[in-house]
């Protein structure tokens, strides 16, 4: 009965900032937003492309907000016209959307991912309980889900809004970086901070956009910004992320390199994406690796001396 549950929970779990722990606001602190802001209409003239490839599990809470009702059952109409609302706003800019959904979970996420739904199906229980002892129950942040499937209910209404939609085998982030490098879009619309780690051009912030107003906006974060920001060539981008810590590495496996780099110190955030990037920086510079192809074996043991 469980695993079943959690098997439905997969499908619908709104996307919180997950990725790289920290990367995120660490980012948002170091690039300002009033210069990273584009007017919607700007992007096909910066960027040659009219396509905006989005990630659909990070606008669940956006496009069913907690004010919905979530607990009888789902109020559907209403996220229809939200979700034909938030196209005609792209639309209006001469912007088209590819929507991508998550399908399944990454096998190396596995744990992460049990632990989080492990949390949803405690809030469901906790739900459930106050309503058959007839009680009123308030959305929070720390009690709200969605209603089931509620992300193949968002897909059928941007598919009915003209859209394309489509659902991945697996996790959706690496297949919306593909896309979007791959077809040349103009960028990828999402609050994951694996999306300043993937290859892609541009990275609109979702908790940035602006779509109502007479000029809609978001903030744009180019590649090339994000690199200078963090001072670490591209090709240690990954190596960055999982060291400084992601869903796909165990954080207790990291404890003992983090307490060497930042040691007496709670280990987290900007200090810690910091002290990796200079150890990473140190230990390239060491071995003579510029970040393309491949990491050397002697980079591995510099790390680890």
């Amino acid at each position: 009965r469980v695993s079943a549950e959690w098997n439905s929970l997969s499908v619908v779990s709104p996307r919180s900032r997950m990725g790289v722990k920290g990367l995120h606001s660490y980012l948002e602190r170091k690039l300002s937003a009033d210069a990273y802001r584009l007017p919607l209409s700007e992007l096909p003239r910066r960027t040659g492309s009219d396509v905006v490839v989005v990630d659909g599990m990070a606008l669940i809470r956006r496009l069913y907000p907690m004010d919905f009702d979530w607990v009888g059952g789902g109020q559907f109409q209403a996220l229809y016209l939200s979700v034909g609302e938030f196209v005609r706003a792209w639309s209006a800019a001469g912007l088209r959307l590819i929507v991508f959904f998550d399908g399944g979970v990454d096998e190396a996420k596995l744990s992460e991912w049990l632990s989080r739904r492990s949390r949803d199906l405690a809030t469901c229980e906790k739900v459930a309980a106050a309503v058959s002892r007839g009680e009123a129950v308030r959305a929070s942040s720390s009690c709200w889900v969605p209603p089931l499937y509620v992300s193949k209910w968002i897909g059928a209404a941007f598919r009915a809004h003209g859209c394309r939609v489509v659902y991945t085998a697996g996790e959706a982030d690496r297949a919306i970086a593909a896309h979007c490098v791959g077809r040349r879009c103009a960028g990828v619309l999402g609050k994951d901070s694996d999306f300043f780690v993937l290859p892609v051009p541009l990275y609109l912030a979702l908790d940035s956009l602006r779509e109502r107003g007479a000029t809609p906006s978001v903030v744009a974060y180019p590649r090339q910004a994000v690199l200078e920001a963090l001072g670490v060539p591209e090709g240690l981008l990954p190596l960055l992320a999982s060291l400084v810590g992601n869903d796909f590495v165990e954080q207790a496996s990291l404890s003992a390199l983090h307490g060497a780099l930042l040691p007496g110190r709670h280990a987290s955030g900007g200090p810690l994406i910091e002290a990796v990037g200079a150890e990473l920086r140190r230990a390239a510079g060491a071995v003579c690796w510029d970040g393309s192809g491949a990491p050397p074996l002697q980079l591995w043991e510099e790390l680890g001396g």
